[in-house]
């Protein structure tokens, strides 16, 4: 009986209440979830979660295949299935394990930990080498990049190992007959399917500030007593004064200064009370977020009684703790009432990865506290000083004079979030002020900022190797070694795709569909490309680069990364025409099997099993006909001369009269027999 007890207290220590558990999104992306299918699910003792046969013995985790090989060096990525921060991540580690015991990660190979919100975890295993993109300690948002499918670790073949823990305790994540009692995502789909795409994550909560509130104050000498009082608004109180000079000749000024519990990217928005006395058309909040300051003019004569964003759609980096601040005054133009009521922060992403001098737009494109100086992730002023000025600690940039003065801001530059104008549509805050490829365009200005033939807006802002610099960017956006100059074509708005796998070249690891990477097939010349066969088409948009007739997708072998080489001259049989070096040529001896014993014709040097190489045998395919009187041309290499014919040919009919002849001649040859 105390056994028993024992044992429920133990199961209700790793519990959470249903209602608190985190709801897990597929941890991939829509554009990549059709390529991912379940091998194992966790092991529910000699059955899967609906009871039945899709587990392996002892597994503790979900895996999904991704098609071998081939998917994995296609790129397919994971992210995580709800907000979290990351307690480990570890890369590095070899990833194309096929043994199951590859070292690296305690089996796990290169793999990323978060912690969720409610206390559970969830690991991502035997992910490729140099895809983990986060690190330990980042945030991370449901839907976030963390990493791609490998075969690293404790692995035989690409998939992703996902396992979610609860008290270091693993968790069957699916609700089922054999399975748990309550599912772990969102939508848990089918069994041998996988689950949905919600990105539906419990998150945090906004943060309010109201007027009420210890988050806000007067500042500057300013005081209540120098406001007015309202009922009304976000909770039945607000202060509010008339516009400098209409009524009043003080100057008032207040700050909501949030305490955030992480860093991130924020949205803000303001309460708009449906009163008279918050009536003003062009109420001037000044936000500092980490790297600036911008102003945004709200109209609040709309009286929504309901909140109304702050740069719609433009979230700002705000820093954990109180650093950070909205600011504003009754100095402002527009008439009515100036209201100070409650402010909300919503947390709606994570900072970037960027660090020290690394390339960014925007300071949310930079880890921690950094800010964004002339294209580059700058140290905040706090911890380097200021050269001129001083260092103003809301903003981390180095000001002279009034932080409500854009005089004295320096050239901070804020377009509203919908510009766009040079039309590519990518914003001009996104694109940033800077001139990435020397044109003189800067590239809010420049339809090709990369000045790589492909026009911004056919590349658009993704990131395809997720090596944090955008497509429109990257001198090479798929990483493959092949400058998207070389891959574009020649029309700026519609670059080529050779596949018609509506993937692009220039973001296309295979453009041909072969299963070889472009990086490989291109060759060891890096102006001019690889044509083996010399059709003009260049080995990594030929499917045939050899023109023997197979395709390069078989002669490569199982290891597209690695292609064969059967006869080890240091050509891949892709690209060569006499692939097992027989004097026999590829597209003569075909991808046929002629002694199954598992090795093409092509790549067997004895295809009958005779013992005759075959170079030297007549009947190569043992199938009793001599080679040159079978199909609609003769082998001009059958025989042991196989040297002097290589342009010769016997054609049908030759071969039809030849036949006829010892037709005729046979019975004479057996009446001389007779003879002797």
């Amino acid at each position: 009986m105390r056994s028993a007890l024992l044992a429920a207290c133990l199961a209700l220590a790793v519990t959470i209440p249903s209602a608190a558990r985190a709801q897990y999104s597929m941890p991939t992306t829509e554009a990549h979830a059709g390529f991912f299918y379940p091998t194992a699910y966790r092991d529910q003792g000699a059955k899967d979660w609906a009871c039945g046969g899709i587990y392996y013995s002892g597994h503790r985790g979900t895996d999904y295949g991704v098609g071998g090989f081939p998917g994995q060096d296609a790129g397919r990525d994971l992210v995580a299935v709800a907000d979290g921060t990351v307690t480990y991540s570890v890369d590095g580690f070899f990833d194309r394990c096929t043994s199951g015991g590859c070292p690296g990660g305690g089996g796990f190979g290169n793999y990323v930990r978060i912690e969720h919100t409610d206390g559970s975890v969830t690991y991502y295993g035997h992910l490729r080498q140099w895809s983990v993109a986060v690190q330990t300690g980042d945030a991370v948002t449901c839907g976030q990049f963390i990493g791609q499918v490998g075969s690293s670790g404790n692995s035989t073949g690409p998939h992703l190992h996902f396992e979610p823990r609860i008290g270091g305790t693993s968790q069957e994540p699916f609700a089922g007959s054999c399975g748990a009692s309550t599912s772990l995502w969102n939508e848990q789909g089918p069994h041998g399917g996988i689950p949905g795409i919600t990105c539906t994550s419990v998150g945090l909560e906004p943060i309010v500030v109201d007027d009420q509130d210890d988050g806000f104050s007067f500042i500057n000498g300013s005081d209540e007593a120098d406001a007015w009082d309202s009922t009304g608004g976000y909770d039945d109180h607000f202060y509010y004064l008339a516009p400098l000079g209409e009524e009043t000749s003080d100057v008032v000024e207040a700050e909501w200064r949030p305490t955030l519990p992480m860093d991130g990217l924020y949205q803000v928005e303001a309460f708009v009370p449906n009163s008279g006395n918050a009536a003003n058309t062009f109420v001037p909040f000044n936000i500092a977020f980490m790297g600036g300051h911008v102003i945004y003019p709200l109209d609040m004569s709309t009286n929504d009684d309901d909140w109304v964003p702050l740069l719609p759609d433009t979230p700002l980096k705000f820093v954990a703790g109180d650093r950070n601040r909205v600011t504003l005054w009754n100095v402002t133009t527009g008439e009515g009432g100036v209201p100070w009521d409650a402010l909300r922060f919503t947390r709606v992403g994570s900072v970037g990865t960027g660090s020290l001098g690394d390339a960014c737009s925007l300071p949310n494109d930079c880890s921690g506290t950094m800010t964004c100086h002339d294209g580059a992730c700058a140290a905040d002023c706090m911890d380097v000083g200021c050269v001129d000025g001083v260092c103003e600690y809301e903003s981390g940039i180095c000001i002279d004079g009034s932080p409500n003065d854009p005089e004295d801001w320096g050239d901070w530059w804020a377009p509203e979030p919908d510009q766009d104008t040079d039309g590519d549509g990518i914003p001009d805050y996104v694109e940033g002020n800077q001139d990435s490829d020397g044109d003189g365009f800067l590239d809010w200005l420049d339809d090709d900022s990369d000045n790589d033939g492909i026009e911004d807006g056919a590349e658009g802002d993704g990131d395809a190797d997720h090596d944090g610099v955008p497509n429109y960017l990257d001198d090479d956006s798929d990483n493959d070694g092949i400058p998207d100059a070389d891959e574009g074509g020649d029309d700026p708005e519609n670059p080529v795709d050779s596949d018609g796998d509506g993937a692009p070249d220039f973001i296309d690891h295979d453009s041909d569909d072969d299963g070889m990477g472009d990086g490989d097939e291109w060759g060891d010349h890096p102006e001019e490309p690889e044509d083996s066969d010399g059709d003009g088409e260049p080995d990594y948009l030929d499917d045939d680069s050899d023109n023997d007739g197979i395709p390069d997708s078989v002669e490569a072998g199982e290891d597209p990364s690695n292609p064969a080489d059967s006869d080890g001259d240091g050509i891949p049989d892709y690209q060569d025409t006499d692939s097992d070096n027989d004097g026999v040529p590829d597209n003569v001896e075909d991808d046929v099997d002629s002694d199954g014993d598992g090795i093409p014709d092509y790549a067997d040097t004895d295809s009958d099993n005779d013992g005759i190489p075959d170079g030297e045998d007549e009947d190569r395919d043992g199938d009793g006909v001599i080679d040159a009187l079978e199909g609609g041309s003769v082998d001009p290499y059958a025989g042991t001369d196989h040297g002097c014919c290589m342009d010769q040919s016997v054609e049908v009919g030759q071969v039809e009269a030849a036949v006829v002849l010892l037709l005729v001649l046979s019975p004479v040859a057996l009446r001389s027999r007779r003879r002797w």
